[in-house]
């Protein structure tokens, strides 16, 4: 009995904390959709007013196309540095775009010194997750790599999935 009631007021906290949040979303006034339907349809100034709050509360769909904005320059200044920063937060909660888009950052030195090994981790972990293009991409990333450095590129996966993601960054073979 005493364990049951211990179990309905942890239900009860979750609930108040489900209540919590979408009162902040409808405070903040930001939507997720409304805001990838403004990127989608180009509308930039749109896109980053809706996404910037919930990427500022931990939304790692916000944070990942946030960075994508940031990389590209659309509406914002081009700044690999926030991009990386945005991708880094979102690859954190297992987002597997953000990432693939870290491993492709690595791959070609947008914002980083350019690492095969780091482009080979990030990649695998979001192939791991079922993230396709990453499943491509490492195909390419490994012809780049010697046979040594590819087995310790395979052993910064596991280690990296181990730490659920967070922190992968200072991995080292």
């Amino acid at each position: 009995m005493f364990q049951c009631k211990k179990f309905l007021g942890v239900r009860e906290f979750l609930i108040s904390i489900l209540i919590l949040f979408s009162l902040i979303f409808t405070v903040n006034g930001a939507d997720l959709n409304n805001g990838l339907a403004a990127l989608k349809a180009k509308e930039f100034e749109t896109a980053y007013n809706e996404l910037k709050p919930l990427a500022e509360l931990g939304d790692e769909r916000a944070q990942y196309n946030l960075a994508r904005m940031y990389s590209k320059g659309d509406f914002v200044s081009l700044n690999h540095s926030k991009a990386l920063d945005l991708y880094r937060k979102s690859a954190e909660q297992g987002y597997e775009k953000s990432l693939n888009n870290l491993g492709l950052a690595y791959y070609l030195g947008n914002g980083v010194k350019k690492d095969y090994q780091m482009a080979y981790m990030y990649m695998g972990v979001a192939a791991e997750l079922g993230h396709k293009r990453s499943m491509q991409n490492l195909r390419i990333v490994a012809g780049e790599m010697s046979k040594k450095r590819l087995l310790e590129a395979k052993i910064m996966i596991e280690a990296c999935v181990a730490k659920y993601f967070i922190g992968c960054e200072k991995i080292k073979p």
